[in-house]
């Protein structure tokens, strides 16, 4: 059986055994995604009208933060980079 390389949010090499461990029902991920992915696009879209690029990078690392706190809490493992790009862009 060939287990794919990827890395959670946090590089650290995982693979595809490691990322079902948690034996999580797809639909019911794929759901958790959906909801962290419409949740932080409305927080992001009230982001407009800043102008700090400073501040405005802490906001956006702030909520992808808290989507991997979510994330975690949720599913009992880490997101793979590949979840927060699909998630967070």
């Amino acid at each position: 059986m060939e287990q794919n390389q990827t890395t959670d949010i946090s590089g650290n090499s995982i693979n595809s055994t490691n990322i079902n461990s948690t034996n999580i029902n797809p639909n019911k991920l794929e759901n958790i995604m959906n909801k962290m992915q419409k949740d932080g696009a409305e927080k992001v879209s009230k982001l407009n009208s800043c102008q700090d690029d400073t501040l405005l990078h802490d906001v956006l690392i702030n909520i992808i933060k808290e989507g991997d706190a979510e994330f975690k809490a949720q599913t009992g493992r880490n997101m793979t980079y590949a979840e927060m790009r699909m998630m967070f862009g």
